[in-house]
């Protein structure tokens, strides 16, 4: 049983007459008379008596119709509110810890503007793990810093930044502009963990150097020291 049955049956109800129906429904006749025929072979019972070549809904059509009014008006205000049920959908956004910092805010408020009525639900963690919630479909978009490398999904960059390095100003290269990374790494460096975005662009940076960074301190958030 088919909307579409639905819908012819119905339209036969209203005009009386499968050559009224036809012409409603820009059908044939035949066209009609084959579908009312299909219905009442799938429902295994009869729904017109056939009378000098017209068609009298019977009880039993009578019940089907009024069933079929209640059916059709709920699948006309399902497809008239599908947008509606897509705008009350919670959008979920995985972020990574400085995108949510500094990033995501603005965002969030430019999009509650243009949006008032979207939910929207994030989740804040280190990148790693925002890119493993996106493969088990818990959001429906990650927000990461750096490069992505896993051909199943799909990817846009959206802003760029420059890594800096900082140090105290009491520091003896509080006035260099340059420093060679291998000086550089002799340091005590405070970095970001490993499996956070910015950590891992910068152990690909030192990759293609043959360097690897070996941090005095790690955290989650530089900004805490």
């Amino acid at each position: 049983m088919t909307i579409r049955r639905l819908y012819i049956f119905k339209t036969v109800c209203e005009e009386g007459s499968i050559t009224g129906a036809a012409k409603k429904l820009y059908m044939t006749q035949p066209a009609v008379s084959h579908v009312i025929h299909e219905l009442e072979e799938e429902l295994g019972t009869v729904l017109f008596d056939r009378i000098s070549k017209k068609v009298f809904l019977n009880q039993t059509g009578k019940l089907l119709l009024k069933k079929t009014v209640r059916i059709l008006e709920l699948y006309e205000d399902l497809e008239k509110g599908v947008y509606d049920l897509e705008k009350q959908a919670v959008l979920r956004v995985g972020a990574s810890i400085t995108i949510s910092s500094f990033w995501l805010p603005g965002a969030m408020k430019r999009f509650k503007d243009s949006y008032p009525g979207t939910p929207v639900s994030v989740q804040v963690c280190k990148a790693s793990d925002v890119l493993s919630m996106l493969h088990k479909n818990e959001i429906d978009l990650a927000l990461i810093e750096g490069a992505v490398s896993d051909s199943t999904l799909d990817s846009t960059a959206f802003s760029s930044f420059c890594l800096y390095a900082f140090c105290s100003p009491d520091h003896p290269w509080a006035d260099v502009k340059d420093i060679e990374l291998e000086r550089l790494l002799e340091q005590p460096l405070l970095l970001r963990e490993k499996g956070s975005a910015t950590r891992d662009v910068l152990d690909s940076v030192l990759l293609l150097h043959d360097l690897k960074a070996e941090p005095f301190w790690t955290s989650v958030n530089s900004l805490r020291f």
